[in-house]
């Protein structure tokens, strides 16, 4: 749920493009269904560790590891047994890389046993960017005459991506709601949506870790309350994890290390860091050279943010930093790239005028991933072209992004208008 800014006129899209987007949407909480018989990649892992943390936690991050391929024997042998018949188990089987205050989730995902547990990782998957899809056409949809068919074209578009992750288990969908939600709610009277925002955040945090960063958004936004409360729960979440299997944190710091240090050369990763490891081999691992190349970086977009982002109302603010950090993390699976749909949308929705001009750059973002999407969906990838698409999304979203007002107003040649209260 999504709060939409009072005043403007309001469009309201045509029936039967409301029941033809989320018809399409319908068919993405089918995909979870549809492929029960094929690898879940990304799924399998988190069901292994669920199932270890309490049998076998030493089992969970293998300290020697050399790559995302190398792991403990218990851990490489249940997740071979989860696979299809005739996966080449050694190479497609890989570590589980979440933070141990993931451990927990991993845990009641295991509960519904192998196969229950991989179907509920698609499902949620599927769930969450569906979810952030009918955010995007709420904050969108009554903006202009033809926003609802922008929408729908950009859900049809993007539907081969959503062949990327939900095949996989993969949990980078939860980034994509986060940034969809934004942080506006949190304002709310009633205590759910600060709790719901906060924990979402904190899941994501205990996922992929980078997400912390976003802590420099909430406090220039002076969000005390949701900072608060998701440190909450992400202490809730070391809590349980401590309690399910004792301190992981020193084997998580170890086998992640090592992983990252191998991780530049991965054909999937789409990072600036791998693009410099490719184009000049050793660089990127020179001391002088990250020091560098992040303070570059960190100029770049914190000069972009000072110049473009720091007016614009909260949610555009949040949505739009969820993309940039993208610009430091060092690994970047082309899934991750659903940010871009996120920032660029709530960019968009943040403009006080919005023509249908304008709002057709969303299904257009939409059309440019297909040479990214169709590859990855067949097993392959293009990094470079991940890479640039991410530099390219970074200026459009900046470029979209207006200081916030309170009168949001769409503009347009024609169409009749309908009132906020009745759209």
């Amino acid at each position: 749920m999504v709060e939409q800014k009072r005043g403007g006129r309001r469009y309201r899209p045509p029936e039967g493009i409301r029941l033809l987007f989320f018809g399409l949407l319908g068919m993405w909480l089918l995909v979870p269904i549809l492929i029960r018989g094929n690898l879940a990649q990304d799924a399998i892992p988190y069901v292994v560790a669920g199932e270890l943390v309490t049998s076998e936690p030493d089992a969970i991050y293998a300290e020697d590891a050399t790559d995302l391929y190398d792991l403990d024997e218990a851990f490489a042998t249940r997740s071979c047994e989860l696979s299809p018949a005739g996966t080449d188990c050694a190479a497609r089987s890989v570590a589980f890389v979440s933070l141990p205050q993931a451990l927990p989730f991993a845990f009641l995902v295991a509960r519904l046993g192998g196969t229950g547990g991989i179907f509920a990782m698609r499902l949620l998957a599927s769930l969450a960017l569906a979810g952030g899809m009918a955010i995007l056409w709420r904050r969108l949809s009554t903006r202009s005459p033809k926003a609802g068919e922008a929408l729908v074209a950009t859900a049809l578009l993007l539907t081969p991506f959503v062949m990327v992750p939900l095949p996989l288990g993969q949990t980078s969908p939860y980034l994509f709601l986060s940034a969809c939600v934004g942080v506006s709610l949190s304002n709310d009277r009633r205590r759910w949506p600060l709790v719901a925002i906060g924990a979402l955040w904190a899941l994501t945090i205990s996922l992929k870790l980078f997400p912390l960063a976003l802590v420099a958004v909430l406090v220039w936004q002076r969000r005390w309350r949701l900072l608060a409360v998701t440190a909450a729960v992400l202490a809730a979440f070391t809590a349980a994890a401590l309690a399910l299997g004792g301190p992981f944190l020193g084997d998580f710091v170890v086998a992640s290390t090592a992983m990252a240090e191998r991780s530049l050369g991965n054909p999937y990763n789409g990072s600036f860091d791998a693009m410099v490891e490719r184009a000049w081999s050793g660089v990127a691992d020179a001391p002088a050279w990250a020091a560098l190349s992040l303070g570059v970086r960190a100029a770049v977009v914190g000069g972009l943010a000072w110049w473009r982002v720091r007016r614009a109302d909260d949610d555009t603010q949040w949505a739009w930093a969820w993309l940039a950090l993208l610009v430091f993390v060092p690994l970047v699976w082309s899934h991750y790239l659903w940010l871009a749909i996120a920032a660029i949308g709530v960019a968009l929705a943040g403009r006080a005028r919005l023509d249908d001009r304008t709002v057709a750059i969303l299904p257009l973002t939409a059309l440019a991933l297909l040479p990214i999407s169709l590859p990855n969906a067949s097993g392959s990838a293009v990094p470079v072209l991940q890479f640039v698409f991410l530099v390219a999304a970074v200026g459009v979203a900046t470029w979209l992004v207006e200081p916030s007002t309170e009168e949001p107003v769409a503009v347009v040649a024609s169409a009749d208008p309908v009132d906020a209260a009745g759209s």
